[in-house]
């Protein structure tokens, strides 16, 4: 056990974080409306705790966990956009160079900004 190094303030980090992506993105009654916004998702994701999701300060576990879900497949689904489908894609064995450029082509396409 000698090999453990407790980092006292990270899981205060993460709560910080997951507190700023509430504020963010799903504080307000004008993102509660956004079809395609956090919050909707959060209350599909947990349908039956919707009086938690609007308190001011959710439950942390339960905005870990439903951000988590959200990051997941948001990625997947960049993915299967840009390869098709993923289980053909993985039995097809593709090489590191193939996964690298495709990687980047999802970093391109969904993550950078177009010009300033």
């Amino acid at each position: 056990m000698h090999y453990f190094l407790p980092l006292p303030g990270l899981f205060h980090i993460k709560m910080a974080c997951i507190d700023a992506i509430n504020q963010v993105h799903a504080s307000s009654t004008d993102m509660w409306q956004n079809p395609h916004g956090l919050y909707k998702l959060l209350v599909l994701l947990f349908p039956n705790d919707i009086a938690k999701l609007n308190k001011k300060v959710p439950p942390f576990h339960m905005m870990h966990d439903g951000v988590n879900y959200v990051l997941r497949t948001s990625i997947l689904d960049a993915w299967s956009e840009n390869v098709g489908d993923l289980a053909s894609y993985k039995e097809s064995g593709p090489t590191w160079d193939d996964i690298k450029h495709h990687a980047e082509l999802v970093q391109s396409s969904c993550f950078e900004t177009k010009g300033v």
